[in-house]
């Protein structure tokens, strides 16, 4: 679905392990601009090494953390706006239609950060190496206060995935 109003829920996904806690560092950038009203869902892997000090963050500040959840499809459904890493949920992201803030974790999700930025179909905020909360926190608020650019964010993304790549694969291997 392509979204078209303010911004009501924020989903926070940096993967299941997250080593170098961009979620807390994510979380923390939301505290500091002031989301009063805001609902902010935040999933984390089951080993992610910093899981109890998040889930004493969310609970301070009244987020939501999901732990390993098998919802996850559901809680991007429900999101206006993702904040998390340009890996593999970029896709799934993008088939959603949901706008995105998005960090490269790791070398090779740099491309794909930059290359869904350039479609439009992101917004790609710098690596592990350059991205800064400054970054983080200045990106979400320019998204906050406008909808065009959501809705062109949204509508680039779902233009560009659409959802029925398993469909040509098994055809391709004649399944």
């Amino acid at each position: 679905k392509l979204r078209t109003g303010p911004v009501k829920r924020i989903l926070v996904f940096f993967g299941g392990v997250d080593v170098e806690n961009y979620t807390g560092r994510a979380l923390e950038s939301l505290r500091s601009i002031g989301i009063d009203g805001l609902h902010i869902d935040v999933v984390i892997g089951a080993q992610h090494p910093y899981r109890e000090k998040i889930k004493s963050f969310c609970a301070e500040n009244s987020f939501f953390c999901h732990v390993q959840t098998n919802r996850m499809a559901e809680l991007m459904g429900l999101a206006d706006l993702a904040i998390g890493a340009a890996g593999s949920a970029s896709w799934e992201r993008c088939c959603l239609g949901l706008p995105s803030l998005t960090v490269s974790l790791a070398y090779n999700q740099t491309e794909i950060g930059k290359g869904l930025d350039l479609l439009g179909a992101c917004q790609y905020v710098g690596s592990q190496d350059t991205g800064s909360d400054t970054f983080i926190i200045n990106a979400t608020m320019e998204l906050l206060g406008n909808n065009q650019k959501l809705f062109s964010l949204s509508e680039k993304a779902y233009a560009t995935v659409d959802g029925q790549g398993v469909y040509r694969t098994c055809e391709a291997l004649g399944c």
